[in-house]
């Protein structure tokens, strides 16, 4: 039986700093990215459309975001495909005894055509027949009652008779997402008896075996930020017999996206903003997301003559969004020398009054000039200050 395997859309996913129009471009472009899986769905005529959670971003979509779900999954009906759902970490409510919290995947199992296993405290699964034979579909949704390094399928197995499949939302060890969250481990994985464990969560693409089962990760479907720039987006095709499973990853382009990291130590230049424009217009493009990084010690002087909202303005102005990173700049500390010229007031004060001493001729003067010291030094000291009672 032929399979499609997508997780982590994250439909309407939220950007603080986008403007309104670039917002909703951006969570277009998320969803021109679904459609994609599921053309190919439609054009190779699977027969099951599994989706490893985190299909939208948030466990309250918008109402856009959740008609365009459905309307996905009626074009997958239309087809003869069935959708196989299971929760992630973002769109999983927290708790489910608070009001409002029914999961956004219960709406869209409304349809006939859609399957939605919460799988929480273990595997869901259930038989299900298709044109090309029966198979098992387990799903264990993103359980936020899991302390940190709990494994989700611990104990767990799998009936022995059919091909299997288990969805899941969670790391495998040795691929966290993060410390301090549940994951699966290896030894579980290779027990539970599933011919092949697709996971969702990991955000990049691997294959991997855990004794006789196969390990999918899907990654997403997008580059969500500038931290995932390196990782490709895609989906895996899969074909499912009892004992063997073929599997292509289909990659999807992204929207281009670009990081620039320019060290601080280059910038001691007359201009360096000049400098970094220059750099900048290498990359710069108005369909991409790029950010530019600063890193390193700047002395003052550079800091000055870099215009900042200049190379702000030029980066917004020529990219679909400009990202500026100054975190991991400092500045230099201004340091005085440790050595220089010691100055003693009372040696200054007493060599001042002995040059006057000898230009004078008068007596009388010379006494004035002692008498000028002796009073000079003392208020130097501190000495004879009259405390005021008011």
């Amino acid at each position: 039986m032929k399979i499609v395997f997508t997780a982590d859309n994250h439909l309407g996913c939220y950007y603080a700093r986008m403007t309104p129009a670039q917002l909703e471009r951006r969570r277009l472009l998320l969803r021109q990215a679904l459609s994609q899986v599921v053309d190919y769905a439609l054009d190779n005529e699977v027969d099951l459309f599994l989706q490893g959670g985190d299909l939208f971003d948030q466990p309250d979509p918008r109402n856009v975001e959740i008609a365009f779900a459905m309307g996905e999954i009626k074009r997958l009906e239309a087809g003869g495909i069935r959708t196989v759902l299971i929760g992630g970490n973002h769109d999983t409510p927290k708790s489910s005894n608070a009001p409002g919290s029914t999961a956004p995947h219960r709406i869209l199992s409304h349809s006939s055509a859609v399957l939605y296993l919460a799988g929480i405290g273990g595997p869901e699964a259930v038989r299900l027949s298709t044109c090309r034979g029966e198979l098992i579909v387990g799903g264990v949704s993103s359980d936020s009652g899991l302390q940190p390094g709990d494994d989700p399928l611990q104990g767990c197995s799998f009936p022995g008779n059919l091909p299997s499949v288990l969805l899941m939302h969670c790391s495998l060890s040795g691929h966290g997402w993060m410390a301090g969250e549940p994951v699966a481990s290896r030894e579980s994985l290779s027990a539970c008896g599933a011919d092949a464990v697709l996971l969702g969560h990991n955000h990049r693409a691997f294959r991997e075996r855990a004794g006789s089962a196969v390990i999918l990760s899907a990654g997403a479907t997008e580059r969500l930020d500038f931290g995932e720039i390196d990782n490709n987006p895609g989906f895996w095709a899969l074909e499912l017999e009892r004992g063997e499973v073929r599997a292509d990853f289909i990659p999807l382009t992204p929207q281009p996206m670009h990081r620039l990291r320019i060290a601080a130590e280059e910038l001691a230049l007359d201009d360096p903003t000049s400098f970094v424009l220059k750099r900048l217009s290498k990359v710069v493009d108005e369909r991409s997301l790029l950010r530019l990084d600063i890193e390193g010690m700047l002395d003052r002087v550079a800091y000055h003559r870099l215009r900042l909202t200049d190379i702000w303005r030029f980066g917004t102005e020529r990219s679909f969004y400009f990202d500026l990173g100054l975190n991991g700049m400092t500045l230099a500390e201004e340091e005085f020398p440790t050595k220089g010229i010691s100055v003693d007031p009372e040696e200054e004060l007493r060599r001042a009054a002995a040059e006057m001493i000898s230009s004078r001729c008068e007596d009388n003067e010379r006494l004035l000039v002692e008498e000028a010291l002796a009073a000079s030094l003392t208020r130097l000291r501190g000495e004879g200050r009259v405390r005021s009672n008011d």
